[in-house]
């Protein structure tokens, strides 16, 4: 097996098996070459002329799988990052940052062992904010190209849930707030007012853990009196 159809360069590998078997497992190919493979037999006085020349092509580079190309996340902070799989590998090696030059200081790179093809984003990241993504994989005597470099951007802010905006309250004087969450903060914090510019003397703010997405209001409100309320959430590195 070679890299040549003259069986001369120096990759070439060549090699003897006892009959009984009729196939040979290769390894220590490079990604995207063209080889060439010829067999013979011998007896014990005795060689066969070689087969004919067959060829083939070793996969070339990792096809990315999910987040969709330029997909907006809805829900969730860290994705997980999925690519197609290309056996015998060694390592993949995945980054992601903030440039699709993959120059930022804000970089993340990683290496996974082949086996798997996905990675669990963990480190802090911002909200709203547009992700590159690239993956490729290497063995001890070669490298893939990276792969082409995808896109994902994280949710941006929070969506109110309940009271329903403009609602009047029936029965109760002390709302349930509630709204819809995104997975990988560290807390929400909120704030409700009597004046739209959250200015006002009573105006409360709180926090709360990730982990549950609504408060319960449980000091005093006023009769008859129209309240603002809003929501923010925060990590490490960034706010909404």
């Amino acid at each position: 097996c070679d890299t040549t159809p003259q069986f001369n360069s120096p990759e070439l590998q060549s090699g003897a098996i006892a009959a009984g078997t009729s196939e040979i497992r290769l390894n220590q190919l490079r990604y995207g070459t063209t080889y060439y493979w010829r067999v013979r037999i011998r007896l014990n006085s005795d060689t066969s002329s070689w087969s004919t020349v067959w060829h083939f092509t070793t996969a070339g580079t990792i096809a990315l799988t999910s987040p969709a190309n330029g997909t907006t996340l809805y829900r969730y902070l860290h994705p997980t990052l999925d690519w197609d799989f290309i056996n015998d590998g060694d390592y993949y090696e995945y980054q992601y940052d903030l440039s699709p030059d993959f120059d930022s200081p804000e970089l993340v790179s990683g290496l996974v062992a082949v086996g798997t093809s996905e990675v669990d984003l963990t480190a802090p990241m911002r909200f709203g904010t547009t992700y590159y993504w690239r993956v490729r994989e290497f063995t001890s005597i070669d490298t893939t190209p990276w792969s082409a470099t995808w896109s994902f951007t994280t949710p941006g802010e929070i969506a109110l849930v309940s009271p329903a905006n403009g609602s009047t309250l029936s029965r109760t004087l002390n709302p349930t707030l509630d709204w819809d969450y995104i997975n990988g903060g560290d807390t929400y914090e909120y704030q409700y007012d009597l004046s739209p510019d959250f200015n006002s003397p009573e105006l409360v703010t709180g926090q709360r853990a990730v982990g549950t997405s609504e408060i319960d209001i449980t000091t005093p409100l006023r009769f008859g009196t129209t309240y603002y309320w809003r929501v923010r959430e925060t990590t490490s590195i960034d706010t909404t």
